[in-house]
């Protein structure tokens, strides 16, 4: 089994109202309540989002979908009813603008709770042409938008369907160190066709060998708060991953037993938190019986 993208979190101030608002964007089912404390977002069968309340202030994230033509049609069409602005690039004003200069279609807009939400047609992270392109220039920082109070409407339209999640991006204070580091704990190497991003304050993209899960190294300052990048393995590759971390990390990931699944949790040189997935716990309980608190 390749490692695939199993959850993340999403601080929110309103998790239950942001989380209703992002599905009816979307398109896909949510519920008000889920395991533990949140509020999750069910992106597709593999991923969900999972919204969870918090009083403190939170940095903001980026999250980008990769849609059919159809379903980008379909979330263009919720937006303009809810009235949300978006924009064409990464940074810069709320244009209306539909970027189309890396093949495909692709915009920006910030709700709710103002974090960064991407959609397009075409993975500027995956094309192999991409790494023949001139290096594109990035921010030095992601935009910070005010959610608007308007409504969400739902479509009547049936949902197209997603591909995935498309990239994730993470700040660290030392990007070469940080390279190292992703290749030794997590097996996750350079993507070479998508180095002429990483100039520029653009990001080093990092994938693991079944080319699954990608992750864009941004050089940031610390920040102070962080989502929580969760993957999902079968029962076999999570006791492999927990023998793993044991011996490559200078602290032993923390095991926790969630009822319906197992979760392995650490962090990277420079506080990004990773969670290790599997829902096979039945699988797993007599293995790991007596290991957790």
């Amino acid at each position: 089994m390749s490692i695939e993208l199993d959850h993340a979190i999403v601080p929110s101030h309103h998790a239950v109202a942001s989380a209703e608002r992002l599905a009816a964007l979307l398109d896909v089912p949510w519920s008000a309540t889920g395991v533990g404390p949140f509020t999750p977002v069910y992106v597709n069968d593999g991923l969900t989002l999972d919204f969870i309340q918090t009083d403190e202030p939170f940095e903001i994230y980026h999250f980008c979908f990769r849609v059919d033509e159809a379903r980008f049609d379909a979330i263009l069409e919720r937006l303009r009813a809810a009235g949300i602005p978006w924009r064409g690039d990464v940074r810069g004003p709320t244009d209306g603008r539909i970027n189309t200069d890396r093949g495909g279609r692709m915009l920006y807009w910030n709700e709710p709770d103002g974090h960064q939400w991407e959609m397009l047609t075409v993975s500027y992270a995956r094309r192999p042409e991409a790494g023949r392109a001139a290096a594109a220039s990035w921010p030095s920082d992601p935009p910070i938008a005010s959610p608007s109070d308007s409504g969400a409407k739902a479509s009547p339209a049936g949902p197209p369907g997603f591909t995935g999640v498309d990239h994730v991006h993470v700040y660290v204070a030392d990007r070469v160190a940080a390279e190292r580091w992703y290749a030794r704990v997590l097996g996750l190497r350079r993507v070479e066709r998508l180095t002429p991003w990483a100039g520029d304050g653009g990001p080093l993209t990092l994938a693991d060998p079944a080319d699954s899960v990608h992750l864009a190294l941004f050089e940031r300052p610390p920040q102070a708060c962080r989502s929580t990048v969760a993957l999902g393995v079968d029962a076999d590759a999570f006791v492999a991953w927990r023998r793993h971390l044991g011996a490559v990390l200078d602290s032993a990931p923390i095991l926790s037993d969630h009822a319906m699944s197992w979760s392995l949790y650490f962090t990277d040189p420079d506080s990004n938190p990773y969670e290790i997935t599997c829902y096979d716990h039945a699988a797993l309980a007599p293995r790991l019986a007596g290991e957790t608190p």
